[in-house]
């Protein structure tokens, strides 16, 4: 579902989309069932994501229970960003799950990351070996909080070489890595 009057879907969105909801044969999501509401707003400022999260939650809109926000900004601190989404989830009870940003290593987790209620979710490389051997951290995972006052990310996930959808083709898939295809593992084993 589209926000009315906002852009369409562009290749991070169908990418993030497909590591949660796709119901291909071979490369299904983590949710395949899931009903994904995917809301795209060309305004890219605090009050437009704010915008489209009030319609997402909204329950006459996009009724979304669970939130995967894999974008983030460069901002020293916390801001209106970080405390709107503690509000959405201490008010709504909506899990947001947020990616914690590319800019390790040793990089700060970006906001909103930052929020107290939010689960921050970073990037490991599961080298597919099927046992923990040779898996690490990505390297280009944030993992700081320059607070100092609590641990960020809350959990790591998948995120190298995730093997998902693409906007341009309804049969083939392509390859992605960063902390945005992270994060809809944690939000799609949540929903």
């Amino acid at each position: 579902h589209y926000i009315p009057g906002y852009v369409p879907s562009f290749q991070h969105a169908t990418n993030v989309a497909g590591v949660i909801a796709s119901n291909h044969d071979l490369y299904q999501g983590i949710a395949p069932k899931v009903k994904l509401v995917q809301g795209n707003n060309p305004d890219v400022t605090d009050q437009g994501r704010i915008d489209v999260t009030n319609w997402a939650i909204d329950p006459a809109a996009g009724n979304a229970d669970v939130l995967v926000l894999s974008w983030n900004q460069p901002i020293d601190g916390i801001n209106l960003l970080d405390r709107y989404y503690d509000y959405v989830v201490s008010t709504y009870w909506n899990t947001v799950v947020v990616s914690a940003g590319n800019n390790g290593p040793g990089g700060l987790v970006r906001t909103p990351a930052r929020a107290y209620n939010v689960i921050t979710v970073g990037n490991y490389d599961d080298k597919g070996s099927g046992t923990w051997s040779g898996d690490n951290m990505a390297s280009d995972s944030a993992y700081l909080d320059d607070e100092g006052d609590r641990n960020k990310p809350e959990v790591v996930a998948p995120g190298t070489s995730i093997h998902t959808t693409r906007s341009d083709s309804n049969t083939s898939f392509t390859d992605v890595s960063g902390t945005s295809f992270a994060a809809p593992m944690v939000a799609g084993e949540a929903a």
